[in-house]
């Protein structure tokens, strides 16, 4: 396997990471606060073809299983500390709001 490039990242007081492990368990000693994103899994899929085209379907199909696995054998939904309504019925303005709940996980 071959990896992307090293990059050094500047101290700073917050660093968002983004992915499918960063929720792991393995890296909880690590997070301070982990936020869950839901959505349909239909939306998810329509989202990331439309995004990426029909060409990745087979690949989407396949992380979808792989991430699905991941996120049962790591609770990492039960463990959030916030989660957020990727595709809420809720009027809001999606440029500047979410709709989300706390949850009393990590005693937030």
């Amino acid at each position: 396997m071959e990896y992307a490039e090293w990059n050094e990242i500047p101290a700073s007081e917050v660093l968002i990471v983004e992915g499918v492990g960063c929720g792991a368990e393995t890296a909880s000693p690590y997070l301070t606060f982990l936020v869950w994103v839901e959505a349909p899994k239909e939306l998810r899929m329509r989202r990331g073809i439309e995004r990426d085209g029909e060409a990745f379907r087979p690949h989407w199909e396949r992380w979808a299983r792989q991430e699905e696995a991941i996120f049962g054998a790591n609770r990492t939904r039960e463990r959030a500390g916030l989660v957020v309504e990727g595709a809420p019925d809720v009027p809001h303005a999606p440029e500047r709001e979410f709709v989300g709940r706390f949850a009393p996980v990590l005693g937030f």
